[in-house]
């Protein structure tokens, strides 16, 4: 009986697991052309929370209310970019540099979420610490630790790169963003599966 129920609490962790790939999201932003993904200003960086920008083009993704991680989807199934090049004249202008922010009405004004600067280059060869390399600005986000964000409420969010010249720009970002289950439901579940199956394996049931 012991490993029956080992084995369905293995099985309960397995669907949970399924359930939390099944809740993420490809963001691909375009950071170059005339359809690219940016800002329409310049802005200084790490910018706060409740920020008002005004973006250009911004990717729409409706998420539901709830806690998410944000990572780097470069090598997935789906990803198109795995960094950007804001000014492929120059030198040192590799990044991954994403905003998140919420629409104010039907302006073109955006409410900041999230400023998602990822790792930077140390020690820093130019003003704004880029990556010499699509290679070193790619390694680099890889590399970024999960950024969080929390909706209260159904939310339609808008990402775009922090550019506001895109027609100097190359390549682009891809996003993971991942829900996250909350620990007490997803030991319930585990808790009310292990129940069940010690009830079926009960003699005389």
């Amino acid at each position: 009986m012991q490993a029956n129920l080992k084995a369905i609490v293995a099985a309960a962790v397995t669907t949970l697991a399924v359930g939390n790939a099944e809740a993420q999201t490809i963001v691909d932003i375009k950071g170059y052309g005339a359809d690219g993904a940016g800002v329409a200003a310049a802005y200084g960086y790490p910018l706060l929370p409740g920020t008002t920008i005004s973006m250009t083009h911004p990717v729409l993704v409706s998420l539901a209310a709830g806690d998410y991680a944000i990572s780097d989807a470069w090598g997935l199934p789906g990803a198109l970019y795995d960094a950007w090049d804001y000014n492929v004249s120059q030198a040192g202008t590799w990044d991954s540099h994403f905003y998140a922010a919420v629409q104010q009405g039907r302006s073109t004004a955006y409410t900041l979420l999230l400023d998602g600067l990822s790792l930077r280059q140390s020690p820093c060869t130019n003003p704004n610490c880029s990556w010499s390399t699509e290679a070193q600005a790619s390694a680099a986000f890889l590399a970024t630790p999960a950024f969080a964000l929390h909706l209260a409420q159904p939310t339609v969010v808008a990402f775009s790169s922090t550019d506001y010249a895109l027609g100097d720009n190359a390549g682009g970002m891809s996003l993971l963003v991942t829900a996250v289950p909350e620990p007490p439901a997803a030991l319930l579940i585990v808790a009310g599966l292990a129940w069940l199956g010690a009830r079926r394996l009960r003699p005389g049931r």
